[in-house]
């Protein structure tokens, strides 16, 4: 989502980002059912985002893996490094990468994202002081909501209408339900 602008809730399956030098944009692997929020949510060409097949979810052997694995060894050798997330991938599908990409000099760039997104930029502040309001608005709204008697579940449903809502000058894009422990539990 930081490199690619890609605001899904598709992060359970695999997702690749793939940049180069030749390429003014980067590329965005999803599963095909996720590329129209891919399409909505990035500011990336049509063509810059790719969806693998259906039949690749829940797929022992083969799997969105193998699909960004050959994305990639289709850009061919001029690919002289892979940077990849170690700590996303799992020791079975980090053995695909490691046999199966052209390019051999394969890096782990786990701690690459986290540490660059420590630099916020205007936009990043404003977005978080806007999300700041949205959240001080559902936390009035469950004190408000909260009395003796109130079912938990209704609690709930008013607090995440409050942050569903947003605020006049800043739509809200993804919402989690609250966890609401009060009462008996």
């Amino acid at each position: 989502a930081w490199l690619t602008g890609y605001a899904g809730t598709s992060s359970y399956i695999p997702q690749g980002a793939i940049f180069t030098s030749r390429l003014e944009q980067p590329i965005l692997i999803l599963r095909k059912q996720d590329v129209p929020a891919g399409l909505h949510t990035t500011p990336l060409l049509r063509e810059n985002i790719i969806g693998y097949p259906e039949a690749l979810i829940g797929n022992s052997q083969d799997n969105g893996h193998d699909y960004i694995i050959q994305k990639v060894n289709d850009l061919g050798k001029e690919i002289k490094s892979i940077g990849l997330e170690y700590d996303h991938t799992n020791i079975s599908n980090f053995s695909k990468y490691k046999n199966n990409l052209l390019s051999s000099n394969l890096s782990d760039v786990s701690d690459l994202i986290p540490t660059l997104r420590r630099i916020k930029s205007a936009k990043e502040i404003q977005l978080m002081k806007d999300a700041g309001k949205i959240v001080q608005s559902a936390t009035l709204t469950a004190f408000d909501a909260a009395r003796p008697g109130r079912r938990e579940c209704d609690v709930a449903g008013d607090v995440l209408k409050s942050l569903a809502s947003g605020i006049e000058e800043f739509d809200t894009i993804r919402v989690e339900v609250p966890e609401m422990a009060f009462g008996p539990r």
